[in-house]
């Protein structure tokens, strides 16, 4: 079985001129992430992020800080298909060679993390918005699979951000 953990980017620089920067305290989330992961050996076969730069830089700092503790992090490889809500996609395409690896990590957005909770539990499709606005802003959500299987494992977790002061939606 494998394990695949869906990373929604962490806080962008909302109201600024760039929102699609991360914020310093997006910058934060993300470094406590990397951190928790080393610490906890929590070891990654492939890394993936999509082609937005709160996603690029979410997987960047965070393999910046997991490779500081002492772990090896893969390169990040870019997919179109994790930006936003194109779920199909991935599931069509990068799902069989998924199932392959033992633990994978996917950084993207909140939408595509909403649709794939809504697909592994199987309920209407106006669910997938409901669960969207509820992601944390680096926050963990996971997903055991198999060729065949598609199941919710936990879902918007913050491990890491220990300080409620650090869990941001937007």
């Amino acid at each position: 079985m494998s394990v695949l953990v869906l990373v929604r980017h962490s806080q962008a620089s909302l109201f600024a001129d760039d929102y699609d920067a991360l914020s310093p305290l997006g910058e934060t989330q993300a470094r406590l992430l990397g951190e928790f992961w080393a610490r906890r050996q929590t070891d990654f076969d492939e890394v993936y992020c999509g082609p937005r730069a709160r996603q690029r830089q979410t997987a960047e700092i965070v393999g910046s800080a997991f490779t500081q503790g002492g772990r090896s992090w893969p390169g990040p490889v870019v997919l179109s298909e994790l930006d936003e809500y194109d779920l199909g996609g991935i599931l069509h395409t990068l799902a069989p060679h998924l199932a392959r690896q033992d633990r994978v990590a996917l950084f993207t957005s909140g939408g595509f993390i909403g649709t794939s909770v809504r697909l592994a539990l199987d309920t209407p499709d106006p669910m997938a918005l409901e669960v969207n606005w509820r992601v944390r802003n680096c926050s963990l959500t996971e997903f055991v699979f198999t060729k065949d299987r598609f199941t919710l494992d936990s879902f918007n977790a913050l491990p890491h951000l220990e300080d409620p002061a650090l869990w941001t939606y937007w």
